[in-house]
């Protein structure tokens, strides 16, 4: 493997998600900060939009605690941002943005209560979103028009599309990627399990491929709490992001362990393949402010009321490494 250069391009943020490469450039949003942010190779980051300013009556009255999360553009380079919100007027609203002005895409209530999370856009316009709160996926087609895709599916996040189209993988219950035919439009098969990230997987796994000659430790296990982003290469493994074990990792169907980026003091939140050739891997990660108390796990009181407060500190990291590229552009 060739050796690793990282670099951090973005870090004026407080607590970064879902980053795209779109139009040559780094896109992600800010949930604490309320906004959506693009980098340019060579250049310094823009706040692109800044939710506060452009839908300032969602706001006058009391400011949300929580912002956009999920991002990703139509065929027609429109930005849709799913707002994960938990009060106010834009809570169950995706959100459009396009030459300086956001208006509501779609609105998911009264389908959904609030809390919309990771988001992905099919080739044909097609959206899919992750709503928390209704433990559900949730479609919007091209006219708009809004569906249940999938149910009970538990804290639905990261999402990823194949390369043709067939297949939507997730992330369910922060330990598992699932993988689902789509089979139409906003219509999926049954869900399989497509990884298992548990500790206990981990140990199957590991008697399986080889014989421990000694004690097997925890930290060689290479399991996953806190599943979070996932990112798709051109070789159909899946890299993904950790808040609650510091590390991203890339997994093959199965859940064997690849590669390893291990990011110490760091939530790894969210990943993605970008740059002239797509094989520059992006990393979102996200550390509490020095001098605030740290905890492992994902959700944890003290982690939530930090980032609900903003007293996060965010950033976006480039890392060349050999990677195989990704499926689609």
């Amino acid at each position: 493997m060739a050796e690793r250069r990282s670099e951090t391009v973005v870090e004026d943020l407080l607590y970064p998600e879902s980053p795209r490469w779109f139009d040559s450039a780094l896109w992600c949003t800010d949930i604490s900060g309320h906004r959506l942010v693009r980098w340019v190779p060579g250049g310094a980051s823009e706040t692109v939009a800044d939710l506060t300013e452009l839908v300032p009556l969602a706001y006058a009255r009391q400011r949300p605690k929580l912002g956009p999360s999920g991002l990703d553009f139509l065929p027609d380079g429109t930005a849709l941002l799913a707002m994960m919100s938990e009060s106010g007027p834009l809570r169950t609203r995706v959100l459009a943005y396009a030459e300086g002005r956001v208006e509501t895409y779609a609105d998911l209530a009264p389908m959904v209560s609030g809390r919309l999370n990771d988001m992905v856009v099919a080739m044909d316009g097609g959206v899919y979103v992750g709503a928390l709160d209704a433990s559900a996926i949730v479609y919007i087609a091209p006219s708009r028009a809004v569906s249940i895709a999938l149910s009970d599916v538990a804290l639905p996040n990261g999402m990823a599309i194949s390369p043709g189209g067939t297949q939507l993988y997730y992330v369910a219950g922060g330990t598992y990627v699932y993988a689902v035919d789509i089979v139409s439009p906003g219509r999926l098969g049954t869900p399989r399990l497509w990884a298992d990230l548990t500790i206990e997987a981990a140990v199957r796994r590991r008697m399986v491929n080889d014989t421990p000659t000694g004690p097997v430790m925890w930290s060689d296990l290479d399991s996953l709490s806190g599943a979070d982003g996932i990112a798709l290469d051109a070789e159909g493994a899946l890299w993904v992001g950790g808040v609650s074990t510091e590390k991203f990792i890339r997994i093959t169907e199965g859940g064997f362990v690849t590669d390893v980026i291990r990011t110490p003091g760091r939530h790894a939140v969210a990943c993605h393949l970008g740059g002239a050739d797509r094989r520059t891997l992006f990393l979102v990660t996200v550390a509490l402010k020095p001098g605030s108390v740290r905890t492992g796990a994902a959700g944890s009181p003290a982690l939530v009321h930090q980032l609900y407060a903003g007293e996060t500190a965010g950033y976006v990291e480039t890392l060349s490494v050999e990677v195989p590229g990704v499926g689609r552009p």
